[in-house]
């Protein structure tokens, strides 16, 4: 997303579009898969907490279903920082 400029949870001009295929590509079988996305805020504390007033992110956050959770963080070219939590439940 950073690359790109564009913030989204499909990206279909981008090698990985969706966000099963960027976690097919890191090799994760999973049975349960969710994610937020979020950019331009100041720190990751304000994305938590704007994802903890948002009835879906919450909703990922919060499902005790979701055993794994990864986080990441970039900054694009223009110094935009860009957060992402995967959440997800593997295979057994």
């Amino acid at each position: 997303m950073a690359q790109a400029s564009h913030m989204a949870h499909v990206l279909p001009d981008a090698r990985y579009p969706r966000t099963e295929d960027r976690i097919a590509a890191a090799n994760y079988r999973w049975r349960m898969l969710g994610e937020n996305v979020a950019f331009g805020q100041a720190n990751a504390a304000k994305v938590v907490d704007s994802w903890m007033h948002s009835p879906g992110h919450r909703t990922n956050i919060l499902n005790a279903t979701f055993t794994e959770m990864g986080a990441g963080y970039a900054v694009d070219r223009s110094g935009r920082p860009y957060y992402v939590q995967v959440f997800g439940r593997p295979l057994s």
